[in-house]
């Protein structure tokens, strides 16, 4: 029943990150394979990933607690050149709308870019604040704390505060789990920590900024093999049964929100004991088993458009590696 790896990556490639998940769709996919090849598989994953211009972002069960979605942002996002995006996205923005900027001057010498804008500091100030509220605050498919801190991320590039911890570092550490002041946050109108209540709803906004910035997409890629691994190394991380159930929640829920999110790929890979496994094995967890099942067959073998596929890297290495 197993397919070769180098199939599904194809038409992994082929029918989500090339077309599908940069026009606004979202999948969720789960590839098992004997522990041996993991590495291997991984890397292929985030090679056709890049190819295709999506930030790839992989977490690994034994160094992140991916049992609480939070961590799984955090992981995420602690990955995420801010400063860098947020310069690209705010010059193409002001090119757009007629505003001059020169790409050796720091966005941040408004005397300059007045000069060059033939405005007062205070008058380029208003119209590029105007610019990042109109661009970011309309877009509702981003939540709003999430819009709040893009505003201030963005604004602090080319208004630098004197004060310390500035606007822009306060919310990084917000959106990274570093610790910060709440009182503090609250003053910006972000009144709430990340943590399981909205930190899905942050990472769906994610993608969908990621994708307004240039970038195709968001691929999380989550390695699971830690909750099977028998002989695990003593510095991982130890799930027992209800963190392994609470795992699999949080995949199921990944699952279901298919249709809320955009931009948006989840690549799940472990090894087949993550099937298997009498007492781990998601098959325990009804609610994610019946969710991949097998729902359409093709004369007895797997069919690499399921959710789930189990796969053979014997012939793969071969075929993907010619």
């Amino acid at each position: 029943m197993a397919i070769n790896n180098a199939e599904w990556l194809k038409v992994l490639k082929a029918e989500y990150l090339d077309s599908f998940i940069p026009g606004g769709g979202s999948a969720v996919k789960i590839g098992l394979i004997d522990t041996d090849s993991l590495d291997l598989l991984q890397g292929d994953i985030k090679a056709s990933a890049e190819s295709a211009g999506f930030l790839f972002a992989p977490v690994d069960a034994k160094v992140v607690r991916v049992d609480k979605i939070e961590e799984i942002f955090f992981a995420v996002t602690r990955q995420i050149d801010w400063d860098r995006i947020i310069d690209g996205w705010l010059r193409r923005l002001f090119h757009e709308n007629g505003v001059v900027t020169d790409n050796n001057l720091p966005l941040s010498d408004l005397d300059a870019l007045a000069e060059a804008n033939g405005l007062d500091k205070p008058g380029l100030l208003n119209r590029l604040n105007r610019l990042v509220a109109n661009a970011i605050g309309s877009d509702y498919r981003m939540v709003r704390d999430f819009r709040t801190a893009l505003i201030l991320l963005c604004t602090e590039r080319y208004n630098k505060q004197d004060v310390s911890p500035s606007n822009a570092e306060l919310i990084k550490q917000w959106l990274v789990g570093e610790k910060f002041s709440m009182g503090d946050l609250k003053k910006l109108m972000i009144y709430q920590k990340v943590n399981r209540h909205n930190a899905r709803l942050l990472l769906i906004s994610l993608a969908v900024w990621l994708h307004n910035t240039g970038i195709s997409g968001l691929a999380l890629l989550l390695n699971l093999n830690a909750l099977v691994n028998e002989f695990p190394p003593e510095e991982a991380i130890r799930y027992a049964r209800s963190r392994t159930l609470d795992v699999y929640e949080v995949l199921r829920q990944f699952i279901d929100d298919t249709d809320k999110m955009a931009y948006f790929l989840v690549v799940v890979v472990s090894d087949l004991l993550l099937e298997t496994h009498p007492k781990r094995g998601f098959p325990e967890y009804e609610a994610l088993r019946l969710r991949t099942m097998d729902d359409v067959h093709i004369d007895g073998q797997e069919n690499p458009l399921n959710t789930l596929v189990r796969l053979n890297s014997e012939v793969a290495d071969e075929i993907y590696h010619a």
